[in-house]
C-alpha cells in the first residue's frame, strides 16, 4: 500500500501469543484507580469484556501481548442462549474504541 506521499507501507500485524480457551471467572486483577473511576462510562457488556480481557495479563507478560478470544469463549460472559452473540460481542468491542 503507498502512502499520500507515494511511499509503500507495509502492515505489520502481530503475531498471536496466546489462544484463549475459556474464562476465568474467578480471576482477580489489580487496577489502576482512572481505569476503576472510567469503568462508571461503560456498559454493562463493555465492563465484562474489559474484565475479561484485563484477567487475562499476567504480571510477567511483555509489553503488547496479544491474546485470541474466540467468540465462543465470550459467548461465556453473556446470556448463553443469545442468538445474537456476535453482534453483541461487536457492539461492545465498537463501543470500547469509541471511548
Amino acid at each position: 500500500m503507498n502512502n499520500e506521499n507515494g511511499i509503500k507501507e507495509e502492515i505489520i500485524y502481530p503475531e498471536v501469543v496466546e489462544e484463549v480457551d475459556k474464562v476465568n471467572k474467578n480471576a482477580v486483577a489489580t487496577m489502576h484507580n482512572n481505569l476503576i473511576q472510567a469503568r462508571h462510562k461503560l456498559s454493562l457488556e463493555e465492563i465484562r469484556l474489559m474484565d475479561t480481557i484485563i484477567s487475562f495479563i499476567q504480571p510477567e507478560d511483555g509489553n503488547f501481548k496479544i491474546y485470541k478470544i474466540p467468540v465462543s469463549v465470550l459467548k461465556e460472559l453473556y446470556d448463553s442462549e443469545r442468538k445474537d452473540i456476535y453482534d453483541v460481542v461487536k457492539r461492545t468491542i465498537e463501543g470500547l474504541l469509541k471511548k
